[in-house]
């Protein structure tokens, strides 16, 4: 890999803008990889604007190579002229299986590094004499590529949601108390009244306590049989 330098010299600006190049190309292949790869994905449920935002991104991310490369060319250089890293490719393989960590780590990681270290690459550009790359870099595609990093982050967001919600299902499904349903189980589980208190409602509606039903047994005595009765009247 050659070391893309300061912009100081011609060559370091051509592996600048070869660098900016090839970024883009691998941008293009990635847009339309998350929608054909994760689009019909039955775990997701994506509406129609998932697809609507990353349609977008990889019309822009086009625009940008297509520009750029006129950019390389015009200085005396063209895409493929010097070696170039695989960085991008690496990291979309390894969240091949995954939507949230394939937005969590190209677009919320990669994108939002280059928008922090784009600035200085105008200025690299700029200090240097050429104005051109300058502009198309910092009025064009540094505002587009902060859309991309948003659709990114606003996706990740949706799936957090429709995961907590799915959670939530799973749990009541269940019957497993939710964070909501603990403390209302905890106000429905009253103790059970202590003895007294039971004595003194059984009172208050005229029922035998567990004392009071020992004496009752006492008062109920049968009544005496025939036998005994007639003994008695002789």
């Amino acid at each position: 890999m050659p070391k893309l330098g300061k912009g100081g010299t011609l060559q370091s600006r051509q592996a600048l803008l070869h660098s900016l190049v090839h970024i883009e190309n691998w941008a293009i292949d990635l847009s339309w990889d998350v929608i054909a790869r994760f689009g019909s994905d039955a775990r997701y449920s994506l509406p129609r604007e998932f697809f609507d935002d990353f349609v977008q991104v990889a019309a822009d991310e086009c625009s940008h190579f297509s520009s750029l490369c006129k950019r390389l060319e015009a200085i005396g250089s063209y895409y493929g002229a010097l070696p170039a890293h695989d960085g991008l490719w690496e990291s979309a393989s390894s969240t091949r299986y995954s939507l949230p960590a394939r937005l969590a780590v190209e677009h919320c990681v990669h994108e939002a590094r280059g928008l922090d270290v784009l600035p200085n690459t105008v200025h690299k550009f700029r200090s240097n004499g050429d104005a051109e790359t300058a502009a198309l870099l910092e009025d064009v595609i540094y505002a587009e590529e902060i859309s991309h990093c948003a659709a990114g982050v606003r996706w990740l967001r949706y799936l957090h949601k429709q995961a907590k919600q799915q959670q939530q299902q799973q749990q009541q499904a269940a019957n497993l108390p939710t964070v909501v349903d603990t403390a209302t189980l905890l106000q429905q589980q009253q103790p059970p009244p202590l003895k007294s208190q039971q004595q003194q409602q059984q009172q208050a509606a005229n029922l035998p306590t567990v004392v009071d039903t020992a004496t009752l047994l006492q008062q109920q005595q049968p009544p005496p049989l025939k036998s005994q009765q007639q003994q008695q009247q002789q």
